[in-house]
C-alpha cells in the first residue's frame, strides 16, 4: 500500500511540473548570483587604492601613533590598518553562508510541500477515487497512514533534490567568483543539523496540508484554511494576545529552523522545544483528520 501511494505521489503531473518550475527558479537565481558576484574582495585591493583612503592618510600623518613592535614600518602598519577598516562592499559569494541559504529556501519549499500534500489528498476527494481505493482496501487507518508516509517521503525527497540542485548551481559562484573560507568540519556538522531540521519542517508542512485536505475534502479548502490561519489569525493573536505568541505555529517553526528564539519575543522555551511543539501540532491535526476520515461516509 505504501509503495502504491509513493508511486501515485511521484507520478502526479502536478508534482513533476512544480519540481520543474522550482528547479528553473533555482537555476535563474544561481545565474543572478554568479553575474552579480566578483572574484576579488576588499583584501585584494591594490596598495595604491588603499593609500587613497582617508584612514591611511590619517595613519600616515602620525595620528595613530608609532607602529607597535612586529608591525613593520609605518607604511606597512598603515596599509594593514586601512585595509582592515576600509568599508568596501565584498561582492564575493561566501560559500560559508550556505547554511543561511538553506534556511531561507525552507520557507518556499515548506509552502510547496503543504500545497502538494493538500492536492495529493484533495484531488482524490474531488475526483471520487477515494471511494475506489476503499473497495479493495477497507482498513482506513492503512490508507491514511500510507498516504501520510508517501507525503513525508515525497516531500523530503523533493526537499533534498531541490536543495542539492541549489548547492550545485551555486558551486560556480563559490569556486570562481567567491570564497570557500570557513568551510571546515564544524561548518559541515552545523549545516547537516540545519538541513535535517529544515527537511523535518518541510515534511510536517506536507502532512498538515494532507490533513487539512482530508478534513475539507478539497485542495482549495485546505489552502484557504492554512493561509487564513497563518496570515490572519496568528497576526490577530500577536496584536490582541501577545502573551500567546510563544505558542504560535509560525514563531515556533522559525525558532526551530534557525535554532534561535531571540527574534521571537516572549518565547520562554528552547528552539528544540519549539520543534517538538510544532510536531505535536501536526500529529494532533493528522489525528483529527484521521478521526473524521474513519467515521464519516465517503460517498
Amino acid at each position: 500500500m505504501i509503495a502504491a501511494e509513493l508511486l501515485r505521489f511521484r507520478s502526479r503531473r502536478l508534482v513533476k511540473w512544480m519540481t520543474i518550475f522550482a528547479a528553473l527558479g533555482i537555476a535563474f537565481s544561481g545565474f543572478l548570483v554568479f553575474i552579480n558576484s566578483r572574484a576579488e574582495g576588499p583584501g585584494a585591493l591594490s596598495d595604491d587604492a588603499i593609500r587613497e583612503t582617508p584612514i591611511y592618510e590619517d595613519c600616515a600623518s602620525g595620528n595613530f601613533g608609532d607602529p607597535p613592535p612586529g608591525a613593520g614600518t609605518l607604511e606597512e602598519f598603515c596599509l594593514d590598518i586601512a585595509r582592515q577598516n576600509s568599508f568596501i562592499e565584498d561582492k564575493r559569494f561566501q560559500a560559508s553562508e550556505m547554511e543561511g541559504i538553506i534556511m531561507g529556501m525552507t520557507v518556499p519549499l515548506a509552502m510547496l510541500a503543504l500545497f502538494l500534500g493538500a492536492s495529493f489528498v484533495g484531488a482524490e476527494w474531488q475526483k471520487g477515487t477515494m471511494t475506489t481505493t476503499l473497495t479493495w482496501e477497507n482498513r482506513r487507518w492503512v490508507i491514511f497512514g500510507a498516504k501520510a508516509l508517501a507525503v513525508i517521503a515525497g516531500t523530503v525527497a523533493l526537499f533534498v533534490l531541490l536543495q542539492g540542485f541549489l548547492a550545485l548551481v551555486l558551486l560556480p559562484s563559490a569556486l570562481f567568483r567567491g570564497t570557500t573560507e570557513g568551510i571546515d568540519a564544524t561548518w559541515w556538522k552545523d549545516t547537516a543539523v540545519t538541513f535535517a531540521r529544515c527537511a523535518a519542517v518541510t515534511a510536517i508542512a506536507g502532512v498538515v496540508g494532507m490533513s487539512l485536505a482530508s478534513l475539507g475534502r478539497n485542495t482549495a479548502a485546505a489552502l484557504g484554511i492554512a493561509f487564513g490561519y497563518m496570515v490572519v489569525l496568528e497576526n490577530l493573536i500577536r496584536a490582541l494576545k501577545p502573551q500567546w505568541q510563544q505558542w504560535l505555529v509560525v514563531d515556533n517553526v522559525g525558532a526551530f529552523v534557525t535554532d534561535d528564539t531571540s527574534p521571537f519575543p516572549g518565547m520562554l522555551h528552547s528552539a528544540a522545544s519549539a520543534g517538538v511543539l510544532v510536531l505535536a501540532y501536526s500529529v494532533a491535526m493528522a489525528a483529527i483528520a484521521y478521526g473524521f476520515f474513519r467515521t464519516r461516509d465517503v460517498t
